[in-house]
């Protein structure tokens, strides 16, 4: 029992590291901390499924208010972010957007593994 208990212990460690550092990240694409924002930004969302059936099931999203990418940037990173996404994830994906039942452990799993491909795609930009 105490091995199961490490286990989980070190896994959550694991998944932490890095956290603070995104937040702390200015004017980052994924900072929470908006109060260095300029006071006139709204956010522009972006849709990757103007781009295709394919990108579909990728949710509509905002970047930093410094992020102004142009229709090939914004196609490279929708890419990017498909082919780094596991299939549960699309599906989990579509699903969502149609309001399809979703099992609450893919629901809670989605936001996380969505947002890992998209930090993953930006820093390889």
């Amino acid at each position: 029992m105490k091995s199961i208990i490490y286990v989980f212990a070190l896994v959550v460690c694991f998944s932490t590291i890095g956290y603070p550092q995104a937040q702390a990240a200015k004017n980052g694409p994924y900072s929470k901390n908006i109060s260095s924002y300029s006071e006139d930004w709204k956010g522009r969302s972006f849709k990757c499924a103007e781009f295709g059936k394919k990108y579909d099931w990728i949710p509509e999203f905002t970047l930093g208010p410094y992020s102004n990418p142009d229709n090939s940037e914004l196609k490279a990173l929708c890419d990017c972010i498909d082919e780094d996404s596991s299939s549960w994830v699309k599906d989990t994906g579509r699903k969502l957007k149609n309001k399809e039942e979703v099992s609450w452990i893919y629901k809670r799993g989605f936001p996380s593994s969505f947002g890992s491909s998209m930090r993953s795609c930006v820093k390889n930009k």
